[in-house]
């Protein structure tokens, strides 16, 4: 069978999106990127950060290093030796920041989806694959897994139940 040839990369013209659904996505993904890309530039050229961004639903999402109110602090107060004031332990590095950010952008695609089947009034398990990327489609594969593990548990609770009302095997008898 012929692999389908995707649209590559397209360059997009910087307007307003109108539809929600698309708005939401690509908000969450900018985010999750200008949020990574602000993590990068604090770990590899030391710097302080805060990034604050509303999202269309005016929700609000952070991103600082080392916290936002320090990083806010110093550029009021202008301090000269702010550094002093780090709280301890309040500092992300590397890996740490890198798994805070995907699951930052995990958890609003999972918003986003349970908004989207509120909205259509569906089950999560309805939502299209077609448009989910990689990350998406794993995080969906597991979830059905999980979905499948909880009927089936279910099912042989049920199914002893029934046997147990009916006067089936006794809990003595071994069943195969």
């Amino acid at each position: 069978m012929a692999k389908k040839q995707g649209m590559g990369r397209q360059k997009i013209e910087m307007k307003k999106i109108e539809k929600k659904s698309s708005l939401e996505v690509t908000f969450s993904k900018r985010c999750t990127g200008l949020f990574k890309k602000a993590g990068e530039l604090c770990v590899l050229c030391g710097v302080e950060a805060a990034v604050i961004v509303f999202s269309p639903g005016q929700k609000a999402f952070i991103f600082s290093h080392p916290s936002a109110d320090f990083v806010i602090d110093r550029f009021l107060e202008r301090e000269k030796d702010s550094r002093a004031r780090v709280p301890k332990g309040q500092v992300l590095h590397g890996h740490m920041q890198r798994q805070y950010l995907e699951v930052l952008g995990r958890l609003e695609v999972k918003k986003e989806h349970e908004e989207a089947i509120d909205r259509d009034g569906g089950f999560w398990w309805d939502v299209a694959i077609e448009s989910m990327g990689l990350n998406e489609l794993e995080q969906f594969w597991g979830s059905l897994k999980e979905l499948l593990k909880k009927g089936e548990v279910r099912l042989e609770e049920m199914t002893m139940m029934m046997m147990k009302m009916e006067g089936g095997p006794s809990s003595t008898t071994m069943v195969e």
